[in-house]
């Protein structure tokens, strides 16, 4: 095993400025963690990301966190899913030695159960800039992909790593074995040499865009804003563009909100594309926003302003159907269009 150090812990002051309606506590400066380059030798890749060595399964090393902080303690109480129909991961590891093997010398691995947009957005894409970093400096090895990532993800995927071998191989079925390179660290979208990364992605396609954001028709989701389409109406008649963002590749969704001033919608995945707003976007959400959104606002020195739901916040882990007031949507963007006004 061997630990080469990547990004060094930095704490910088936070640029981000709280809109009226936001009572959140999260301002002030911002502490970014180490990351290094783990090698675990002659391991075990099993399911979508978990690291075994022999029986033993892996999620830090020296104290170096492999994968975002929940993961472990959602693994080991046996909450955690590979994808929303797979199998839960007590079951793969009990059955981890029945798996066939796929032998190959190292190679990097990035991703972990939780393949939801938001989570490789900011959880797996600084691990995958980290490593195109590494093979652009002649640490050519190949990056395991599991079947059970989809299809978006893949796609995602070869446009941050053109240049890589890709190994796909059936989690459901296979494991890979040989020396697990791996990216420690959490919170890692936070570092300013990431934030970078983010900001040079892709090229803005203009400037001072205003967009309200929508979910895929049919997407499925514990949340149901009920009366969105009078809040899309609304930001319609303020001169926002409607965009549903998974309508874009990557590339251009990166684009989008790289020329934006102005970001609106329902806190969902979507709006953590903000990763990629320049400086000074207003951002505002619907719905009560995560102590995730404003990590990405202090990062990225953005106006972070939100619309509560009607009798206040809700429950994230049930089945929920909320509503919030529409005047308290138009007044919000209101507000920050006078910030990027004043700007």
């Amino acid at each position: 095993m061997y630990i080469s150090p990547l990004l060094q812990a930095v704490s910088y002051d936070s640029h981000a400025v709280r809109g009226p309606g936001n009572h959140e506590n999260n301002l002030g400066s911002v502490t970014t963690m180490a990351s290094s380059l783990v090698s675990i030798e002659n391991a075990s890749l099993v399911g979508p990301g978990y690291i075994m060595k022999g029986s033993e399964r892996i999620y830090e090393i020296g104290g170096q966190t492999l994968f975002a902080g929940y993961v472990k303690s959602w693994t080991e109480d046996g909450r955690a899913y590979f994808n929303r129909d797979s199998e839960k991961p007590e079951s793969l590891f009990n059955r981890a030695d029945q798996l066939e093997e796929i032998r190959l010398d190292a190679f990097y691995t990035f991703v972990h159960y939780n393949m939801i947009y938001g989570h490789f957005l900011l959880e797996m894409m600084p691990r995958l800039f980290l490593i195109r970093d590494l093979i652009s400096r002649g640490y050519r090895h190949p990056v395991a992909m599991p079947r059970t990532a989809p299809d978006w993800m893949r796609k995602h995927v070869a446009e941050i790593l053109p240049d890589a071998e890709i190994v796909h191989f059936d989690d459901t079925k296979q494991k890979l074995v040989g020396d697990i390179l791996a990216i420690s660290g959490d919170f890692l979208f936070m570092h300013p040499s990431i934030v970078r990364k983010y900001a040079t992605f892709a090229e803005p396609t203009g400037s001072h865009r205003k967009v309200f954001l929508v979910r895929p028709k049919g997407h499925q989701s514990r949340r149901v804003f009920a009366g969105e389409s009078l809040f899309s109406e609304s930001a319609k008649a303020l001169g926002f563009e409607i965009v549903d963002p998974s309508l874009l590749s990557f590339r251009e969704q990166a684009a989008l909100f790289a020329s934006c001033s102005i970001v609106a919608g329902e806190f969902t995945s979507a709006l953590h594309n903000t990763i990629f707003c320049p400086p000074g976007t207003a951002v505002v959400g619907v719905n009560r926003i995560s102590d995730i959104q404003w990590r990405i606002a202090q990062a990225c020195g953005h106006y972070l302003d939100y619309v509560e739901p009607k009798g206040g916040a809700i429950d994230w882990s049930e089945w929920t159907q909320f509503e919030a007031d529409v005047d308290l949507f138009t007044a919000a963007l209101g507000q920050a269009h006078l910030f990027v006004g004043a700007r």
